[in-house]
């Protein structure tokens, strides 16, 4: 049975509390979801703590990332029925769809199965981080949304890119461990990322090719992407930090006319003959819907064959109550490698 109300996590001016609340019905479209596993973003801190919001609006739920099961399915669906699990990123703008309650509803279209090879809390990890580095690789140049490549989850996209080589800046990061999947099945190597060193094992396993220690200076760092890639030209790169040294670095490794694809804000540009795509990593804007779609189904499908591998969690205690601190860890930079998740159900 649907219960009438739910537990939901809110913050008034910073300050965290749990509360209840109404539980959705799903509308033409949409799927009533129990969520199980919300994964923490740092967008989630920067709207609860650091005053930041979008277009002056702060939701009064946050979370980015949802993953659970079907309890009902509205007029208009199909392809899902009640006790699916599913995984989708929410839109952080409509409280109705966030992740940091019991409940949710979302559009059907953009929502995929939990496949049996994937934990519910596994799958949490997917939508904002997969989702921005989906965007920054594979959508469309037009309107600099994306940089254009063909994905590896359409027809001739797998192994397009064979002997071109990608740089990801900051490949520890839940975004760049995306990206260096997505350039591993596009054919592109070498991969080449920085990460801490003791990142470097588990980053070689998911594709990279050559890990750079990320306390190198400025100069060591493109001498040493410089000599990774040999005689290969460097035309396409992801930047996952957002930082203006990190842009400095994979703007200064490009080649001439390459493609950054960046996490930083505001509109993509051209500088020095080299064209940067700021990304906006929501499938739910109007610019991204229709990616998003096709985006959610292939994800589901290359987690099914088991050919992209989601982000290793560490698991919060105390339901709802615990996403406060997870989130205090993430903006004093006190995690990494791993993504935290939380899950809603369990919250006393």
């Amino acid at each position: 049975m649907i219960p009438a109300t739910q537990r939901a996590l809110v913050f008034k001016r910073g300050t965290p509390s749990v509360v209840d609340r109404a539980v959705p019905k799903p509308a033409n479209g949409e799927i009533l979801v129990k969520i199980c596993s919300a994964a923490l973003n740092p967008i989630d801190g920067s709207f609860a703590f650091g005053g930041f919001s979008a277009g002056g609006v702060v939701p009064e739920v946050l979370g980015c990332d949802a993953a659970g099961v079907v309890q009902h399915v509205g007029p208009g669906v199909a392809g899902f029925i009640e006790g699916d699990s599913v995984f989708y990123q929410c839109s952080f703008l409509d409280s109705r769809t966030t992740s940091f309650q019991q409940y949710a509803v979302i559009p059907a279209d953009l929502a995929a199965k939990v496949p049996p090879n994937v934990s519910l809390d596994e799958a949490s990890t997917l939508g904002i981080a997969s989702g921005t580095a989906g965007i920054g690789m594979y959508h469309t140049r037009e309107g600099l949304l994306g940089s254009g490549l063909t994905p590896p989850w359409v027809k001739g996209g797998k192994g397009k890119y064979k002997d071109q080589a990608y740089l990801v800046v900051g490949g520890s990061s839940s975004i760049g461990q995306y990206a260096i999947q997505f350039a591993r099945m596009s054919g592109f190597s070498p991969i080449i990322t920085t990460a801490a060193p003791k990142h470097a094992e588990y980053l070689k396993s998911i594709g990279a090719t050559h890990i750079l220690d990320r306390s190198l200076s400025q100069r060591g760092m493109l001498s040493a992407i410089r000599s990774a890639l040999g005689s290969t030209p460097l035309n396409y790169a992801l930047e996952a930090i957002s930082y203006s040294d990190t842009i400095a670095l994979a703007l200064a490794a490009l080649a001439p006319g390459g493609t950054l694809a960046s996490v930083a804000g505001g509109s993509g540009y051209v500088k020095d003959g080299k064209t940067v795509v700021n990304i906006f990593g929501s499938l739910h804007t109007p610019q991204n819907v229709e990616f998003g779609k096709g985006f959610i189904a292939g994800v589901g499908d290359l987690l099914a064959t088991g050919e992209l591998k989601p982000n290793r969690v560490e698991v919060l205690q105390g339901g709802l109550n615990g996403i406060p601190e997870g989130l205090r860890r993430i903006s004093k930079g006190a995690v990494g490698g791993i993504k935290l998740v939380a899950r809603p159900q369990e919250t006393v």
